[in-house]
């Protein structure tokens, strides 16, 4: 998504639950959009905690990207920068940011459900039986993976897959938020799913 539909997002957020802060976010669109309004993003919704996002700033290569930090609305703070090119990110970004971690270089490889434990592997097998998998990503050292789907697959037909009971709790709101938004990646961080978007 580019600037204009991820501050639209935000908005959104925001009025959907007034508690919550998103100026954070804000502040990182603002002043990446200042050096580069042309900035192609990926939203990434928790499953388990719908006030937790990851904004990922995407180049020329989806499967590493120039940026990928996780903001907790309700905590109005950065709680990680999981990977970052940061000498590619604008100053004034790079000043809004923690400190990043090292970054994840991930691999791909063709997707198999038979490389998953059960009861990962039946719920996988399924899902991609219906929306298929065009490569799992993994990293050294990293618990969890991405499913890149073959296709983008529109938010509302995601949420009837057995695979989105995590993101039942707030369908609702979710839906609201992400009505437009296609899921092109599905993440599992060791203790998580998130759903990754774009416009």
């Amino acid at each position: 998504m580019n600037a204009v539909q991820l501050r639209a997002f935000l908005s959104t957020a925001s009025a959907v639950a007034p508690a919550e802060d998103y100026s954070g976010p804000r502040a990182l669109v603002d002043a990446v959009a200042t050096n580069a309004p042309d900035a192609v993003w990926r939203l990434a919704a928790c499953g388990a905690s719908p006030s937790r996002l990851k904004l990922s700033l995407v180049g020329s290569d989806a499967a590493h990207p120039r940026l990928d930090a996780l903001w907790d609305a309700c905590k109005a703070s950065w709680t990680a920068v999981d990977s970052a090119r940061m000498d590619e990110l604008p100053a004034a970004a790079r000043a809004l940011l923690p400190a990043a971690g090292p970054e994840r270089r991930r691999t791909a490889r063709a997707f198999s459900a038979a490389a998953f434990e059960e009861p990962v592997a039946s719920a996988l097998a399924a899902f991609h039986a219906l929306e298929p998998v065009a490569a799992v990503l993994t990293a050294r050292r990293w618990d969890g993976w991405t499913l890149e789907l073959a296709r983008p697959l529109p938010w509302p037909r995601f949420l009837r897959c057995d695979l989105a009971a995590a993101f039942a709790p707030r369908a609702a709101a979710l839906s609201l938020l992400l009505r437009d938004a296609r899921v092109v990646a599905l993440d599992f961080d060791g203790e998580e799913l998130w759903a990754r978007l774009s416009g």
